[in-house]
């Protein structure tokens, strides 16, 4: 049996799942269906490091990708939370071990 879909609130933002949007103070913002799609399941996981080949094999089930994908992806959101920099408010990288969401989420 599938998980009910949520809607996931942190940091002024929302995503909900069921709708498969991003908002921002109610509005959406613009978020393509592969990052969206990572950004979910670090929301789901996000008690625990999760390491790239399992982001890699969840977000990609289907198709055998680079690590650039995985990257490229991660840029894409942190830019549509509004990011600047390199300071990591959302999702932080932990060399060599992977990523955790590091916003407390409701």
């Amino acid at each position: 049996m599938a998980d009910q879909p949520t809607v996931f609130a942190f940091g002024g933002f929302e995503v909900d799942e069921a709708l498969g949007e991003l908002r921002k103070e109610g509005r959406p913002v613009e978020l393509q269906a592969t990052p969206l799609r990572l950004l979910l399941y670090l929301l789901r996981n996000r008690d625990r490091v999760i390491p790239k080949e399992e982001l890699l094999d969840h977000v990609w089930p289907e198709a055998v990708v680079s690590e650039d994908a995985l990257f490229s992806a991660l840029r894409e959101i942190r830019h549509a939370l509004g990011e600047t920099g390199s300071k990591e408010h959302t999702v932080e990288t932990l060399r060599g071990r992977g990523y955790r969401l590091i916003v407390p989420v409701k």
